[in-house]
């Protein structure tokens, strides 16, 4: 029976001590937090908005209309201090009001003068300040409320963004396209084979027995080919994931953090194109290439979370190369080489998350290597496996809100098989 008594002691104290310790984690929960300050700031062609909060907190920010206006709702939140400070803020803020809400909830109302998008950032503390609610309107149609604009290279949580004045976005620049080559084959000198020597009768009718034959017997007439040719090519390209980083803009991803910089990772794409050139006497090969290249958008990465992507990373590019054809005694020609031109490089229609993100392209200088090896199937037809590497320049984009990046080197791997016809 002690027995007994002693376990239910023992069950009723862990009962109290768990119901004690649920009442003050749930008044500690329960304490609200103080709007110490609010106020505002003209920058650039915006206003800031700053709320200076006691502890973190839950809030939500979104944007009406008829009339404009942007509301912040802060969940369990009050309002210490009515004053708003305006320091020469007059562009976009005709008046704030606010009220208790749900209770223990608080709403900002900003009333605007015109159409604005709204960017918001919640700022840890530093040693001289606490939590900061940074809003910042831009006139604008569209709305990118998950990012705000900072000085390139300063870390939020130091800096207000409110107390700098983002520098203009510049002009978007675009990744470029990889080109690729065909290998050639060699026509036939046309040669008249004198009746009465029975040795070249017989390399005539070798002559139409095999292509690589062919070749093999011109070769030993001292003939060294050369001309025009004509290419089609195709095949697979890997593209590597793509570093991004933004110029004046921070991404959000809630509850990990804010960073600059996104990676965009891709499928293995396709590609196609065309080249035309001519083959000297010395086995150089001069010739002039397009191609088109793409890959889809698999996923982005931001602060090591991936979101779902959709779209595709493409480009265009003009090439001009040169190849050396090794003579190896046999049908099969390998050959190397590498050229330069310029490459468009687009990104067509990503969405992240389902929400359009960036339609854009630049231009930029291109370069390649590369390897490969042709045979002959007929006596001016000759079939290639190529391998391009290909690398462009840096490209730089603008997403949909206007807000401009700049992107890593376009670098691809391709291989192709190709289609050479010798005039």
């Amino acid at each position: 029976m002690r027995r007994a008594d002693r376990a239910s002691r023992h069950a009723t104290a862990k009962v109290l001590t768990i119901a004690s310790l649920m009442l003050i984690a749930g008044s500690a929960f329960a304490a609200q937090v103080d709007v110490s300050r609010v106020w505002m700031q003209d920058v650039g062609d915006g206003t800031s908005v700053v709320l200076e909060l006691s502890a973190r907190t839950h809030y939500t920010v979104f944007t009406l209309s008829d009339p404009e206006r942007v509301v912040i709702d802060l969940k369990n939140t009050r309002l210490s201090r009515r004053v708003v400070e305006r320091h020469d803020a007059r562009r976009l803020v005709r008046g704030v009001r606010s009220a208790p809400r749900n209770g223990d909830d608080l709403r900002v109302v900003l009333d605007l003068q015109r159409s604005a998008r709204a960017r918001y950032l919640l700022q840890a503390p530093t040693a001289d300040r606490g939590h900061r609610l940074v809003v910042r309107l831009d006139p604008a149609v569209a709305m990118g409320a998950q990012r705000v604009p900072v000085e390139r290279g300063q870390v939020p949580e130091k800096t207000s963004a409110v107390e700098q004045q983002a520098p203009a976005p510049e002009p978007a620049a675009e990744p470029d396209t990889m080109t690729t080559q065909t290998a050639r084959t060699e026509r036939p000198a046309a040669r008249s084979a004198p009746a009465s020597k029975p040795e070249n009768r017989v390399l005539a009718q070798g002559t139409g027995s095999s292509p690589a034959r062919a070749q093999r017997e011109r070769r030993a007439r001292g003939d060294r080919y050369s001309g025009a040719y004509l290419g089609f090519h195709g095949g697979a390209t890997l593209l590597n994931d793509v570093q991004s980083t933004y110029d004046d803009v921070l991404l959000l991803v809630p509850g990990v953090g804010t960073d600059d910089t996104f990676e965009t990772s891709l499928d293995i794409g396709f590609n196609g194109g065309a080249v035309i050139g001519y083959r000297f006497a010395s086995r150089l090969r001069l010739e002039a290439e397009a191609t088109y290249r793409s890959n889809s958008v698999d996923e982005i990465d931001i602060l090591g979370v991936d979101f779902d992507a959709d779209g595709d990373v493409s480009n265009f590019a003009a090439m001009a190369n040169l190849f050396y054809d090794f003579d190896t005694g046999t049908g099969f020609v390998p050959y190397i080489g590498g050229g330069a031109g310029i490459s468009r490089v687009f990104l067509n229609d990503i969405e992240l998350e389902g929400t359009n993100f960036v339609d854009d392209d630049d231009m930029v200088f291109a370069y390649q290597f590369g390897a490969g090896v042709a045979y002959p199937v007929t006596a001016s037809a000759s079939v290639s496996l190529d391998y391009r590497f290909f690398r462009t320049a840096e490209p730089g984009f603008k997403d949909v809100d206007g807000d401009s990046f700049d992107s890593d080197e376009y670098e691809s791997h391709s291989v192709m098989l190709g289609l050479r016809f010798q005039f």
